[in-house]
């Protein structure tokens, strides 16, 4: 049905484009033309696919694509640019309690982990931080909860807006990998233990985190396109630490 109402704008129009076309002094055969919405088209670049595949040249890799949800399918550099914007993008804070003491980190501190991917907490792995980047340790109230919070240090004015928390501690993100923490949900722990990741419920070292923007820990969610680095945590999906990312499933 997608197909058919583009071929159909695109019929609506041809006139219109005709003209336009040779106004602006554009040579085009329209007598002879060819469409990529043309079956022959199609045929054409698939057999000029296969023949690249028969000799060795087509590999298989990743790229990221914009793409339409209202359309479910990827677009274009170009459809994309036609209506780029900037868009305020829903997310949530959550705090998870460390599961133990670990260098800097007492047993009782929190982390705050950022995440616009919230249907992903369920599966969560790890948590993502930032080798290079300043963690601090704040103690305070935040939506009325007590607590030592672990937060991006450039980012505490963000989350204590009417007042800057006292600062018991700076890290950076390498000093907190290998802290354990109780994930948010635990209806996959065990089976996560045994067979997607040694390092479940711990932070391990993201390679994408260079400097956190405008929030507190970020998910590494299926969404996004941050990776852990293999056998560092897993599958590359989960949440971010203001300054931090979890990996989940």
């Amino acid at each position: 049905r997608f197909n058919e109402a583009c071929r159909s704008l695109v019929q609506a129009n041809t006139e219109q484009w005709e003209q336009i076309i040779r106004r602006i002094g554009r040579w085009v055969d329209f007598e002879d033309d060819y469409r990529t919405m043309d079956v022959e088209f199609m045929e054409s670049v698939w057999w000029v696919f296969k023949s690249l595949w028969d000799k060795g040249l087509i590999y298989q890799d990743f790229k990221v694509l914009p793409y339409s949800y209202g359309a479910t399918t990827p677009l274009s550099n170009f459809e994309a640019n036609m209506d780029y914007r900037d868009v305020d993008d829903p997310s949530i804070t959550v705090r998870l309690r460390a599961g133990s003491a670990h260098g800097p980190i007492a047993e009782d501190d929190y982390f705050l982990i950022w995440t616009t991917t919230p249907w992903t907490l369920p599966s969560n792995l790890a948590i993502a931080v930032g080798e290079d980047v300043n963690y601090a340790k704040v103690t305070g109230k935040l939506n009325d909860l007590e607590g030592d919070y672990w937060i991006s240090e450039n980012l505490i004015d963000a989350y204590w807006p009417e007042g800057r928390p006292p600062v018991l501690a700076t890290v950076p993100g390498r000093d907190l990998v290998g802290a354990s923490y109780e994930p948010p949900f635990d209806y996959f722990g065990e089976e996560q233990m045994l067979r997607w990741t040694p390092n479940f419920g711990q932070m391990v070292r993201a390679e994408r985190i260079a400097r956190p923007i405008g929030k507190p820990l970020r998910q590494v969610g299926h969404s996004t396109s941050a990776r852990v680095p293999a056998g560092k945590g897993g599958a590359a999906t989960g949440l971010r630490f203001p300054g931090i990312r979890l990996a989940t499933t």
